[in-house]
């Protein structure tokens, strides 16, 4: 009796698991394979302007995407898009098209002098995959790039003189004679 019980338990509950894994590789079958980095817009860094972009990503079987940004600022929606466009996928597993959500955060960065923060290339961040209620993969990647400033370069330009120049001509007095 012991026995029959088992397999009657075994020959349900096996049946119900697979059920469950299909279920799961149909719903969270898409991963991000390669997050194609973001570009921070020099504009936007000058102007100091920050902000998250929501980007919904359809994906195919085949690996093909199409991508819509959902909201964001508008001088970052491009840099989030073009990224997003040029991310690649998979989606092997699926058994139809897929959505995936990708969540752009444009920050700036302490520290640093921003005289030369265009030097500086922006940290890119890329978070673990999660799922949204709806059982959609979804990918938080943030963006850190040092605040840029006007500078003036006349303040970094020193001035040598030689010595003919100090003692013959007087370079180094500040002071005029009056007649």
């Amino acid at each position: 009796m012991k026995r029959l019980t088992k397999t009657l338990c075994l020959s349900l509950v096996v049946p119900l698991l697979a059920a469950l894994a299909a279920t799961q590789a149909n719903l969270g079958g898409v991963r991000l394979v390669e997050l194609a980095d973001p570009v921070y817009p020099p504009l936007a860094r000058q102007a100091r302007i920050t902000g998250v972009v929501l980007v919904k990503i359809r994906i195919d079987q085949d690996g093909t995407t199409q991508a819509v940004v959902l909201s964001g600022h508008p001088v970052l929606r491009e840099a989030a898009l073009t990224s997003a466009q040029q991310s690649r996928f998979d989606c092997s597993t699926c058994s139809s098209s897929r959505t995936y959500l990708m969540r752009y955060v444009f920050n700036e960065s302490s520290g640093g002098d921003c005289c030369n923060a265009f030097a500086v290339p922006p940290a890119v961040q890329q978070a673990a995959e999660s799922k949204d209620g709806e059982g959609n993969g979804q990918t938080e990647v943030t963006i850190m790039a040092q605040p840029t400033c006007i500078c003036d370069p006349a303040a970094t330009i020193t001035k040598h003189r030689s010595a003919k120049c100090l003692y013959l001509w007087k370079c180094s007095r500040v002071e005029r004679e009056l007649p």
